[in-house]
Parts: C-alpha cells; structure tokens; sequence
C-alpha cells in the first residue's frame, strides 16, 4: 500500500533479461484504488529492441533530465555485465514539426543517452546513436496520449 500525493518507479528484472521500470503517480489520487502492472522482460539477445521507460527531455529539449539517470544507470549495469555487447540508441518523436526538425532533434536525444553512457566508462564503439524522428511510430499520431508513447528513447541489441 502506498500512500497516495507522490509518484513512485518500479524495476522487475531478471538475470540475462533487460529490467524494466515504471512509473506510478498518485499525485491526484483522492480514494483508495488497486492497480495492477503487467511488466514483460525482454531477453538480452541479438535483434532485440528494448525501450527505455523513464528518460526524460524537457520539451523541444535534448538535455536529459536528472529523473534519467536510474534508468540510464541500468542500461550502464547492462554493459558492464557484457561487455562485448553493442546498441543502437535511437531516439524517435512524434509527428508533430517537420520532419527534418523531428530527425534532428530524436539524434541529439539519442547522442544525450549515449554521451551519458560513454562519461560512466563505456567505450563509444560500442554505441551507435540515430536519430529516427517520427518515422517508426509504435501507435497512430492520432491524439496526445499516443503521441507520448511515439516519443521514445530505445536501443536494440547489435
């Protein structure tokens, strides 16, 4: 039970898998409520593309926010523990702007989350960083709650 006015993350993990968080807010919660979370964990194998929950931009913005170090730090752990594993980092937007304007800023968030990585000691062959705009949408770019889930910072398994 968790007291209700203040957010709260989550990490399921298992060894050879990658963890995955997430985030609960309570923050307007008025009255008791159960939730319930499937979370499914990815394997850690070639071809696998792996999303990053909880990385944070500010908008228009390729400076990640403090509240992604956790997240980021997980991913470090990960390289670490295998070291002969190479990503991509690819960022990606929502349809909203151009599309040169969307491509150049998803890159610069993904460079954000490989620079990150490579000032913790991970060496930068091993990163590649892309920038895919709104060109692969997960959903429809048909309202903002779908938009959101477009904008994302993922990394697939090389």
């Amino acid at each position: 039970i968790l007291p209700a006015g203040k957010k709260y993350s989550f990490v399921a993990q298992q060894d050879n898998f990658y963890p995955i968080s997430e985030n609960l807010d309570l923050k307007e919660l008025t009255a008791y409520a159960e939730q319930t979370k499937d979370l499914y964990l990815l394997p850690i194998e070639k071809g696998e593309v792996i999303g990053l929950n909880n990385i944070f931009f500010e908008f228009n913005e390729a400076e990640l926010k403090s509240e992604s170090f956790n997240e980021l730090d997980r991913l470090f752990d990960i390289l670490v523990q295998n070291n002969d594993l190479k990503i991509e980092i690819s960022g990606h937007t929502d349809d909203k702007g151009s599309d040169e304007y969307n491509r150049s800023l998803s890159k610069s968030r993904a460079n954000s989350v490989m620079d990150y990585l490579t000032s913790k000691g991970i060496d930068k062959v091993r990163l590649t960083a892309v920038g895919y705009g709104e060109s692969n949408p997960v959903v429809a770019n048909d309202n903002d709650d779908n938009r959101a889930i477009n904008r994302r910072v993922e990394f697939k398994v090389m």
